[in-house]
């Protein structure tokens, strides 16, 4: 399956590596939260917190899974 999809490859890191993070969930959901009348960070900040914060510290992996060694 994961050769069908290498999205899926992505996410799976992503989501093991997650634990790597020290992060506060309590401050992480306030400042990810929707509410409709108070934004801590707009949607273009807040995906970009997302990936700066979780997806770079595993780049390196990811882009290993791009680019396979034969």
């Amino acid at each position: 399956m994961l050769k069908e999809c290498s999205q899926v490859s992505h996410l799976l890191i992503c989501l093991n590596k997650v634990d790597l993070c020290p992060i506060n969930l309590t401050e992480e959901a306030k400042k990810l939260a929707y509410d409709p009348h108070y934004q801590y960070l707009n949607w273009q900040e807040k995906d970009s917190y997302v990936y700066h914060r979780y997806f770079t510290p595993v780049q390196s992996q990811i882009q290993a899974l791009r680019y396979p060694l034969c």
